[in-house]
């Protein structure tokens, strides 16, 4: 009967991390950010007065960045999306957007809805890169500041006589100071 509670007792103790883990009361701490997206489209009308041509929202839940990339682009494009991971380190998100379908005569409306995550807690610059196609290079379309987490991201150093004008982007470093937000060091 021994033998059998060796096997019986890790096994349940395995499997109530697992129901921990999946209900969110035990999430693994260092997971690697992951994106998901989703692509939809429709047809332009054949009038683009009043239509946005490119629009970016930009919104943080939790530790999640999301986007809403609207665009006119030519139909029969069909997207891939992927997270560049090397700039995470650097504490930035960069997104880039591909076209591996084709090119028709005619524009559509596609909105890309964007999903990175679990992002740890800071101040992230976040870029979408795009739209790749064939021989064309992506090219900075987008580009603004996302701060996921409760606390301040960055440090006050505003009255040390030192204007940090150029910090860095990651959790405990300077924020960033101007003649407006820190008079004292920063003279004009």
């Amino acid at each position: 009967m021994k033998s059998v509670w060796k096997i019986i007792i890790p096994v349940a103790v395995v499997a109530a991390a697992v129901m921990l883990y999946m209900a969110g009361a035990f999430p693994i701490t260092g997971a690697k950010p992951h994106l998901k997206y989703s692509v939809s489209s429709s047809c332009c009308p054949t009038s683009y007065e009043g239509v946005e041509t490119d629009q970016v929202l930009l919104e943080v839940k939790g530790s999640y960045v999301y986007l809403k990339h609207v665009i006119l682009y030519p139909c029969c494009a069909e997207f891939n999306v992927a997270l560049d991971e090397e700039p995470l380190e650097r504490g930035a998100v960069a997104i880039e957007e591909k076209n591996v379908g084709g090119m028709c005569r005619c524009i559509c409306r596609y909105v890309i809805s964007i999903q990175v995550g679990p992002l740890p807690e800071g101040k992230y610059v976040v870029q979408l890169w795009g739209v790749e196609f064939q021989d064309q290079e992506p090219f900075l379309r987008w580009e603004g500041e996302a701060f996921v987490g409760n606390g301040k991201a960055c440090v006050d150093m505003c009255g040390d006589g030192v204007c940090q004008e150029f910090v860095c982007m990651a959790v405990g470093c300077p924020c960033p100071e101007t003649p407006d937000t820190c008079p004292i060091d920063c003279k004009k």
